[in-house]
């Protein structure tokens, strides 16, 4: 026999409905909230199926709905670690995925920096497994150390200097000049490049102003 509740709340605006089944040991409870002629929302706790919450499926999902939303390359890159993350994670259960793991794949993987990029991505792929209902675990992604990385650095010769200055737009100019006699990082020197032109183009304007008589 099963045992069914209803409780309604109602007013002029919105109404409130929860109902509640239990059978047999199992529960089932639907949320509805509803104003006249619109519905809005209808949430059920109901058990996936467990086929849905094994990695190789939460994968395929990623690729197919998210991955096509981002950039060119960064789909090309994405496609690339996960194909790295797949033979390790392809087939077990979400929940029983732990920071130890992780931590085992970042020191089992000879690019360093590629292992950095892989569970970065797989830490996303955490955040959206929860979002669809698969998970309600903790990311075990987050907290584990990454690999260190060493900044590359390149010395661009006279020749490459010379010709990559003659194509270059005045802006490009501007910043590479400033960069050669300050040193600065390529973000503040960008930033520093934009205030050097917006104050020469009102230096102008102002003296083209005054020569003509007029403000």
């Amino acid at each position: 026999m099963g045992l069914k509740a209803k409780r309604s709340r109602s007013s002029q605006h919105s109404k409130i409905r929860v109902t509640g089944t239990q059978l047999a040991g199992r529960s089932r409870w639907a949320v509805t909230w509803t104003r006249p002629g619109v519905k809005w929302a209808e949430l059920e706790a109901k058990d996936k199926p467990a086929d849905l919450k094994v990695m190789k499926a939460i994968f395929d999902r990623y690729d197919r709905e998210i991955i096509p939303k981002k950039a060119p390359r960064t789909q090309v890159d994405n496609r690339a670690e996960l194909k790295q993350l797949r033979p390790l994670f392809d087939e077990a259960p979400i929940d029983s995925i732990t920071p130890s793991m992780i931590a085992g794949y970042r020191d089992a993987r000879t690019a360093k920096v590629r292992a950095n990029r892989e569970i970065a991505l797989l830490s996303h792929i955490f955040n959206m497994a929860r979002e669809w209902g698969l998970t309600e675990r903790e990311n075990p992604c987050q907290g584990i150390r990454k690999n260190k990385e060493t900044p590359r650095d390149y010395y661009a010769n006279a020749v490459v200097w010379d010709a990559v200055y003659a194509m270059a737009e005045p802006e490009l100019r501007e910043a590479m000049d400033l960069g050669y006699l300050t040193g600065q990082r390529p973000a503040d020197v960008s930033c520093a490049a934009t205030i050097v032109m917006v104050v020469t183009s009102w230096s102008s304007r102002g003296r083209r102003s005054r020569s003509s008589g007029s403000y």
